[in-house]
């Protein structure tokens, strides 16, 4: 399974603070701004080009310097609440 970034998604850097702006909420989406760390923003910048979750996760070590088992605990919290939130949704292959 694979997340695809909603439409409207974008990823903007204030003041040194990241964050990601939903500005097509729908309903049942909660938000418009989420605020995120370096380390997220690298994975969504990950996301944006491929969603695998295997080729992220070493992504993640690669460019992090992570251990595996951190690399996937960022990833698997990092997804879930972007779900929860509306800026992703699930993608069957």
């Amino acid at each position: 399974m694979n997340y695809v970034i909603n439409d409207g998604i974008f990823l903007r850097t204030v003041c040194g603070e990241n964050f990601l702006v939903n500005i097509k909420k729908r309903p049942g989406e909660s938000g418009y701004i989420k605020q995120i760390s370096d380390r997220e923003k690298v994975l969504f910048m990950i996301l944006s080009k491929d969603t695998e979750r295997s080729h992220a996760v070493a992504d993640l070590v690669s460019i992090l310097s992570l251990e595996e088992s951190k690399a996937e605990n960022l990833y698997d919290s990092f997804t879930g609440s972007l779900l929860n939130h509306g800026f992703i949704r699930r993608e069957e292959l």
